[in-house]
C-alpha cells in the first residue's frame, strides 16, 4: 500500500509518520477555512451580481455555520457507530 511505502522512506529519512499527517490536516485546515469564508469576502460582487441583498447572503451563510456546528458533535459518533460511508451517504 502507498501508506507502507511512504511509512518507509520517511523513516529512511528520518521523519516521523505523525508529522506528516499534522501537516496534512494542517492544509486541509487551512483550505476549508479558507474556503468557508469567502462569501464574506465576496459579500458585496455576489450581491451585485444576483441583485440580492446583504441579508439574504448573510443568512445563508449564518446558517451554512449553525448547521455546521450543530452536525459536527452529532457526525462523529455516528461515524462511530454506523461507519463514515454511511454518513457520507445520509448527509
Amino acid at each position: 500500500m502507498l501508506a507502507d511505502q511512504i511509512k518507509n522512506y520517511l523513516d529512511k529519512v528520518g521523519i516521523h509518520y505523525a508529522w506528516v499527517m499534522a501537516a496534512i490536516v494542517f492544509s486541509f485546515t487551512l483550505a476549508t477555512s479558507t474556503i468557508a469564508s469567502s462569501p464574506q469576502i465576496l459579500i458585496l460582487p455576489i450581491t451585485q451580481a444576483h441583485g440580492w441583498d446583504i441579508s439574504n447572503v448573510s443568512i445563508a451563510t449564518g446558517l451554512m455555520y449553525f448547521m455546521t456546528a450543530i452536525l459536527c458533535p452529532i457526525g462523529a459518533p455516528l461515524m462511530l457507530r454506523i461507519g463514515v460511508i454511511n454518513v457520507v451517504l445520509i448527509v
